[in-house]
């Protein structure tokens, strides 16, 4: 059985395909000479102006493992007690950003509340992540989330058709479509052996409204429950600090689902809990992908995926 490693970042922009996979792959520890690595790549979904990024404007970096803050890297395969949310009371994100736990009653204004207030960033104040937002969440651009999550199964059940097994590497927007994709799975073994998610939003980002959440599937009457049948282990790396993983305000760290039932077996996300010292501007402060991709834990994930396989 060989072994495939399937990318996925997430809102961009970025350069082409080619230049964008190979400058990941320059941040994973050493492949077999068999392995297979692809890229899911779908920047110019966005419709961003320019489309795709000059590959001679584009600095992919180089990995500079060893300049992680060991005290913040967590023990691989560990989470202590104060690294977990709770998603049991009500909105998380109503709450991490300030705003009142408004309750069923009042779930429509909520919702236009945040629908409104999203338009105003993208369409008036012209704020791209407001723009994104729009065109993945609320659905201004279907292609961009549900052709993306078609081309991942895809080229999951090839790898398998192959008779390799999978790793799924994903990170940020691209974390949301990793997880909608392992819950279009309904056989009873996983298809894929592990899935890493790197600064997710998945802790809020079904709650910030009705209209973000996921297809039904008939496998999963929860909307937040651990994708048995499409992975078999999730390890979500975070840094605390990440505005993405979770909005700063009240210090809260995202932890987007706890032990969950499937099958008679508990599954858990493993969060692993590190510092990402590489940032792009202010927004992704901490959230920069090569910043997670070094990082020990992504790391040893990476190799116990490898070590289980090869």
């Amino acid at each position: 059985m060989g072994v495939a490693i399937i990318l996925i970042h997430g809102r961009g922009p970025y350069p082409r395909k080619d230049t964008l996979e190979a400058c990941w792959k320059s941040f994973l520890p050493p492949l077999p000479a068999t392995a297979k690595v692809q890229m899911i790549h779908w920047t110019e979904r966005f419709e961003y102006t320019p489309p795709l990024v000059p590959d001679a404007q584009w600095d992919c970096g180089s990995s500079a493992s060893g300049g992680l803050d060991p005290a913040l890297d967590a023990a691989f395969g560990e989470a202590s007690a104060d690294q977990t949310l709770s998603d049991e009371a009500g909105d998380v994100v109503a709450q991490a950003w300030g705003l009142p736990d408004v309750g069923a009653g009042l779930v429509w204004a909520k919702n236009r509340i945040v629908k409104s207030a999203f338009g105003v960033l993208a369409n008036q104040l012209n704020v791209q992540f407001a723009k994104d937002i729009e065109n993945f969440f609320l659905h201004k651009r279907a292609s961009l989330r549900d052709q993306t999550r078609d081309d991942l199964v895809q080229a999951i059940k090839s790898e398998r058709q192959h008779g390799n097994a999978v790793l799924v590497v994903a990170h940020s927007f691209g974390s949301i479509v990793a997880y909608e994709a392992l819950r279009e799975f309904s056989g009873a073994t996983a298809q894929v052996h592990s899935l890493i998610t790197l600064g997710s939003p998945l802790a809020w980002c079904y709650d910030i409204i009705d209209d973000a959440k996921p297809n039904v599937v008939p496998a999963y009457a929860d909307l937040k429950a651990f994708p048995a049948r499409g992975a078999g282990n999730w390890w979500n790396v975070l840094d605390p600090e990440d505005p993405i993983v979770m909005p700063p305000t009240k210090g809260v760290i995202g932890r987007p689902f706890l032990g969950m039932e499937y099958g008679g077996a508990s599954r858990q996300v493993i969060d692993c809990v590190v510092r990402n010292p590489r940032s792009s501007d202010s927004l992704t402060s901490h959230h920069d992908w090569r910043g997670y991709l070094e990082a020990t834990a992504t790391q040893k994930a990476i190799r116990s995926f490898l070590s289980e396989n090869v």
